[in-house]
């Protein structure tokens, strides 16, 4: 009679069991099957699923899937499904998607890195990358090549006072500035160009390479102005001394190039 109450008893709790009237707490496995071979089954996790042993130095050890994951449904993080709330799904490694990705949102072009290494671009974002390029490509250029007789007097003459009383007959009375007019239509006193003038020396200089085909940018030894749609080159001086002779220094060729950068 005993032992058929122990067998009802056992009966009863394995039907409770599988009725889910009994809670088991804390069960402890080794390993647990679910299903078998063609069949399969499910399992029910209405929880948090944690991995509570620790690695060296006590780091939390992951849970591990230790084969393919199949997933039916939506993954986010948080307890709420979409972007309302400040979790973003973070994925702590390099991914590889081996089908196509579709967004349902977007991502910008300013959040995608960008290597310049082979460009020469400075951007590092493909944003930034799309924009410079963009502005390279609005800049136009235009360049102007000429010769001028540097014999002759130019278009205009600037004059600055030296040693007016002439104390001494080798004193310097006036300072005279020789300039070539050149018309370039493009510069616009409102919007100016970016403009670089070259031109060839005259005579060699010790600070310049000794090559005879040496052209220089204008401001070192010559200067440039400008007027609205035009282009003056400083090309020599006329110095008149006190003792009535004049000395002249020629600075340049009269051989030119003048470049412009505008947008």
């Amino acid at each position: 009679m005993k032992n058929k109450a122990i067998i009802i008893c056992i009966a009863i709790a394995s039907i409770a069991l599988t009725a889910g009237i009994v809670k088991a707490a804390g069960l402890t496995v080794d390993s647990l099957t679910v299903g078998k071979q063609g069949v399969g089954g499910v399992t029910y996790f209405n929880g948090t699923i944690i991995n509570k042993t620790t690695g060296a130095g006590g780091v939390n050890n992951p849970v591990t899937f230790g084969d393919n994951v199949r997933i039916d449904g939506d993954v986010y993080r948080g307890s709420t499904a979409g972007t309302s709330d400040s979790l973003p799904f973070k994925i702590n490694d390099n991914v590889q998607i081996l089908g196509s990705l579709t967004l349902g949102g977007t991502l910008p072009a300013s959040s995608v890195s960008y290597s310049n290494s082979t460009s020469g671009l400075s951007a590092t974002t493909v944003q930034a990358a799309i924009d410079e390029v963009k502005g390279l490509a609005n800049v136009r250029s235009k360049t102007y090549t000429g010769t001028f007789n540097v014999n002759d007097a130019g278009d205009e003459i600037t004059t600055e006072d030296g040693s007016l009383s002439c104390s001494q007959p080798t004193y310097t009375k006036y300072y005279r500035y020789h300039w070539k007019k050149i018309a370039i239509p493009e510069i616009d006193l409102n919007n100016m160009p970016s403009i670089k003038v070259y031109n060839k020396l005259y005579q060699d200089f010790d600070v310049f390479p000794q090559s005879g085909n040496i052209w220089i940018e204008i401001g070192a030894y010559s200067l440039t102005a400008y007027d609205q749609g035009n282009l003056y080159i400083l090309f020599k001086e006329v110095d008149e001394v006190c003792d009535g002779t004049t000395e002249t220094t020629t600075y340049v060729t009269g051989e030119y190039k003048i470049v412009l950068l505008y947008t």
